[in-house]
């Protein structure tokens, strides 16, 4: 048969398909309508399952292709029951602000030399930089009104996401305002004169001694914490100890005084660090380009699949997914998107006018610019 010819009667069939859909659609309207004047519940198992069992029963082999089919249709006809049942949503209301203009408050954590106060230049114009010694107070710097900006680590491409900053962003209801990614490059640095068969214990940050794993691996140094890189400098430089060295930068260990051993430790040569601009406040800038948010999705089947759907059914691209548990809800989780775009966009604007449709509890976190070193 000619292929021409099948693929004109797929056509026809298809224009067919799609006038009864949009049949069924109206009824679908109408069926809201009833229900919202007699409160009943969008979700009805029982008829669902009726039906599907009316269509597979004569489908025979085919049978799992019309439950599949129907199951979308299904799928579809609450998110549409469910947009005309809910009340609309109001948009989050961001407030401008000038990234670019000089002097910038800029809570970080650690001292002189760390990560954190490279990336504040990349994110502000030379910022008023503000050190304090762990995550927890730069955000409560932030929320509290000590400093109306911070940054912090919040995943590197080696050593995978900062799980308490997550956490903390959450905690303290703060916004996303402003990213950017880092090339992050450590070195081994310790007392002036101290030669590297005198090391015997290196110290840094838990993040830094995973970037540098190969690195230290089979030369037997034992292997100690700090808060911050430049931090673990400094305790390196007041204790005076010379079989102690530290990762951290360059820059870290010329302000504390510190002799480089070897440049260039870390393991991948391509080490990035995402840093945040984090504010008490939604703001954003004419150029933002990136659009954050938290959603605790209910514990049923497809519930994490529905929302990727929606997504994607809105012409977005999703830039990365984390998942973080709820302690007060155990084995329930929390999911942190971060979508390409930004609310001048109608498809985003669209996305969440939607989410309460397929979820109870979400939280805008930023409309910002994701910036690269």
């Amino acid at each position: 048969m000619d292929l021409k010819i099948l693929r004109e009667q797929i056509d026809a069939v298809d224009d067919r398909l799609s006038a009864l859909y949009l049949q069924r659609l109206a009824l679908v309207d109408q069926v809201a309508a009833v229900k919202a004047e007699s409160g009943t519940a969008v979700e009805h198992g029982d008829r669902e399952a009726a039906i599907l069992d009316r269509l597979t029963a004569s489908a025979g082999e085919d049978g799992w292709e019309i439950s599949a089919l129907y199951q979308e249709i299904f799928r579809l006809s609450k998110l549409r029951q469910r947009r005309d049942l809910s009340p609309e949503v109001a948009l989050p209301e961001l407030v401008a602000f000038d990234d670019r203009a000089p002097g910038l408050v800029c809570a970080c954590q650690g001292r002189e030399g760390a990560w954190s106060q490279r990336a504040a230049g990349q994110l502000l114009n030379r910022p008023d930089i503000r050190f304090f010694p762990r995550f927890s107070q730069v955000f409560e710097a932030v929320s509290g009104g000590e400093a109306p900006f911070g940054v912090l680590p919040l995943e590197n491409s080696t050593a995978g996401t900062v799980n308490e900053v997550y956490d903390l962003l959450r905690r303290h209801g703060c916004y996303i305002a402003g990213g950017v990614r880092l090339a992050v490059s450590h070195c081994l640095a310790a007392l002036p004169g101290t030669k590297i068969e005198e090391v015997r214990r290196v110290i840094s940050h838990e993040q830094a001694l995973r970037q540098c794993r190969d690195f230290l691996s089979g030369r037997g140094w034992e292997t100690l914490t700090a808060p911050n890189t430049a931090l673990a400098a400094r305790q390196v430089a007041e204790r005076g100890e010379r079989d102690l060295a530290v990762l951290a930068s360059e820059e870290a260990a010329a302000a504390n005084g510190l002799e480089i051993l070897r440049h260039g430790v870390t393991d991948q040569s391509r080490n990035f660090t995402r840093f945040i601009l984090i504010a008490a406040r939604p703001l954003t800038t004419p150029r933002a380009d990136r659009v954050s948010l938290a959603l605790t999705l209910p514990h049923k089947r497809g519930q994490l699949c529905l929302i990727l759907e929606l997504i994607a059914s809105c012409g977005i691209n999703l830039c990365k997914l984390e998942s973080r548990p709820l302690p007060e809800r155990p084995f329930e989780f929390l999911f942190y998107f971060d979508l390409e775009g930004s609310l001048r966009e109608e498809g985003m604007r669209a996305l969440l006018k939607r989410l309460p449709l397929c979820c109870a509890d979400w939280r805008f976190l930023g409309c910002y610019e994701e910036k690269e070193s």
